[in-house]
């Protein structure tokens, strides 16, 4: 018993790591950055120094240093205010000295990554385009220039300045969906027959505006990532309800009305992304799982309406439409009380499609095999089927590991009301067992 007793003793005693700045980018002190930092100069031949957290209240400092060719190492008991106020100095001489270090830069090359994207996918022939330049040697020359600018412009611009993940994803969300909004906005304000120089450089124009006020908005609001990626869902899914209630309208997609209840659609799911995000904390990888979620509605019902061999249209896309907003409204109710990471999402959502296409590929080569059914309904059926299989087996998968532990107390409190109902019975008169109503615990 006395040496289970020594073995637990040394399991608790056990010391942790700690950074040593408050950005928690820093764990050792090394000579070269002793150097610079200057916080041990009684030490001549310094060699490292490191913070160890021994309880809530108690911390080890320890510093190595050479003397007489032999590695001798100092230890120093700090309180949770010495260690707190040796943090503040050592961040604060890391700003002064490396301004960069500070900065959160998470998002950078996610973003240049998308804007580099964006140069060479739009920017790059839409230039060209819209300068009217007709000479294939000088086509090729500006499309170069601009691809690279969609580069180095934004990595200049950023180098000595935050990006978030948040502003990365609002930027570059701006950024895309901005092409689609500015051409619907030429079509909404020079009607049908507009001329494609004028809608090209529309939507670039949109595209540089939306991407920049993303970033911005980002910025502004200090927007966490999970927050910015709902607000991209709700924008996207806005889109594609506004786009869906042109096509029950039969409105032309080159009219005004049609233009207008697109961008009105795009930003309703914009406002209700930011509304949906207000209702609990998000991570990226929840607004993944809400994504597939989201999806996963829209699809499903196609399979129903499909089996019941409807031939309007427009039924198609009501249903899609309803199950769409079903299907946000149930993602985010399970993915409450979760943080999922990123990878976590993304494997919900490529496992949703991968089901998708299993089942389509189990329906394709029963339909041999199955007679009175038509290969649509079949095809329908069992992608549906896959597609929500996969993204149950990854959900569950994955649930536990992403579940938020629930904050304790000291005070434990313990309502019991059934044991009043029955005490108001006279179930526990005359006997020996007891009936708490009421338990308050406080473990010392």
């Amino acid at each position: 018993m006395i040496l289970l007793i020594g073995s637990i003793s040394e399991i608790k005693a056990q010391e942790v790591q700690v950074p040593i700045d408050e950005e928690g980018k820093i764990k050792v002190i090394d000579r070269e950055l002793e150097r610079e930092l200057n916080l041990f100069p009684e030490y001549e031949n310094f060699q490292k120094a490191w913070i160890f957290k021994v309880s809530d209240t108690l911390y080890t400092l320890e510093v190595f240093y050479q003397s007489k060719g032999e590695l001798l190492k100092s230890r120093f008991l700090l309180s949770k205010e010495k260690f707190d106020n040796f943090r503040h100095k050592v961040t604060q001489r890391k700003k002064a000295l490396f301004p960069r270090m500070a900065l959160n830069q998470e998002g950078r090359v996610e973003l240049l990554v998308g804007t580099t994207v964006l140069s060479l996918g739009y920017y790059g022939w839409a230039v060209p385009l819209i300068c009217d330049v007709e000479d294939s040697k000088e086509l090729v020359a500006l499309y170069m220039l601009t691809g690279g600018s969609g580069f180095f412009i934004p990595f200049w611009m950023t180098e000595n300045i935050p990006v978030s993940y948040a502003e990365s994803r609002l930027s570059v969300y701006g950024g895309t969906r901005g092409i689609l909004h500015g051409i619907l906005f030429s079509n909404l304000f020079y009607g049908k027959g507009v001329e494609e120089r004028r809608a090209v450089a529309a939507g670039m124009v949109g595209s540089l505006l939306e991407g920049t006020t993303g970033f911005v908005i980002a910025h502004k609001f200090k927007m966490s990532s999970g927050i910015a990626e709902v607000i991209s869902v709700g924008g996207d899914f806005g889109l594609g309800i506004g786009w869906g209630t042109t096509i029950l309208a039969d409105f032309s997609n080159e009219s005004r009305p049609s233009a207008l209840i697109k961008l009105l659609g795009s930003a309703g799911g914009l406002f209700f992304g930011k509304i949906l995000s207000n209702t609990q904390e998000y991570t990226k990888g929840d607004a993944g799982v809400l994504r597939a979620m989201g999806l996963l509605g829209a699809y499903t019902p196609l399979a129903i309406v499909d089996a019941l061999e409807v031939d309007n249209d427009k039924i198609y896309t009501a249903v899609s439409m309803v199950g769409s907003l079903i299907g946000l409204g149930l993602g985010n109710n399970i993915v409450k009380g979760k943080d999922f990471t990123t990878a976590q999402g993304s494997l919900v959502t490529l496992s949703s499609f991968a089901g998708g296409l299993f089942g389509a590929g189990l329906g394709y080569v029963a339909s041999g095999s199955i007679s009175g059914v038509r290969l649509s309904t079949l095809l329908f059926t069992s992608s549906a089927f896959g597609a929500a299989g996969g993204f149950w087996l990854s959900y569950k998968t994955f649930r536990k590991t992403a579940k938020i532990p629930e904050e304790s107390s000291s005070w434990n409190i313990d309502l019991r009301p059934m044991n009043l109902i029955a005490l108001a019975m006279g179930k526990g008169k005359n006997s020996a067992m007891t009936f708490p109503i009421l338990e308050v615990n406080y473990p010392f």
